[in-house]
């Protein structure tokens, strides 16, 4: 069998619906990603409370930025994901090993970023269907 036949068919809404999960989570991934190489104080703020020196700002942002555009490659978008995953189980890590969160939020942190950032590349037509 060819791998076009093992497809199952996508319909209009799943295909709305998979671009509209992308286009969320990248909008967001983005925004933290630029914000970060611009360095306002908000960001400094918290790298500051989290313990992080003010230097690894903005390659912690050209990091996520480059595996947000990994992830926006339809043909590497598995493995953009699977970065991205690591990048946010990394971030929920630190924000649940600083002393400024509460264990219920860091939860459900872990949780929704581990969850969506599958949901996005699962949603995604052609990408990563083989997964479900």
């Amino acid at each position: 069998m060819v791998a076009s036949e093992l497809q199952l068919p996508i319909t209009k809404g799943q295909l709305w619906t998979g671009r509209i999960m992308s286009g969320l989570g990248v909008a967001f991934l983005l925004m933290d990603g630029v914000m970060k190489l611009f360095k306002p104080a908000p960001v400094r703020e918290a790298f500051a409370r989290l313990g992080y020196p003010e230097g690894k700002i903005v390659a912690i942002g050209v990091l996520l930025l480059i595996c947000t555009a990994l992830y926006l490659i339809p043909r590497a978008s598995i493995f953009g994901a699977i970065l991205l995953t690591g990048f946010l189980g990394g971030q929920s890590r630190l924000m649940c090993g600083s002393a400024i969160r509460c264990y219920r939020t860091c939860s459900f942190q872990r949780t929704s970023r581990r969850c969506c950032g599958w949901d996005f590349i699962c949603a995604r037509p052609g990408c990563g269907r083989s997964f479900r």
